[in-house]
């Protein structure tokens, strides 16, 4: 499986602006965890703001902190 992704390119001329390069499994993995973690934190704000979190969500919420900050 070839995984790509989309990026300028070095010499912008009008009929090639961007480059398509491959990347890394890992890479695409990363960028899925901070997606998702992404979401996951905006509705725990949310809740946070709204004073409805519970402990489990509070755990998570030091959990992805844990995986970020490594």
């Amino acid at each position: 499986m070839v995984l790509m992704k989309v990026g300028c390119a070095a010499v912008k001329e009008d009929k090639e602006a961007f480059a398509v390069v491959p990347v890394s499994p890992q890479e695409v993995r990363d960028l899925d965890f901070a997606n998702d973690t992404s979401k996951v934190l905006a509705i725990i704000v949310a809740k946070m703001e709204s004073g409805n979190i519970n402990h489990n969500e509070r755990r998570l919420v030091v959990l992805c902190n844990t995986y970020i900050h490594v």
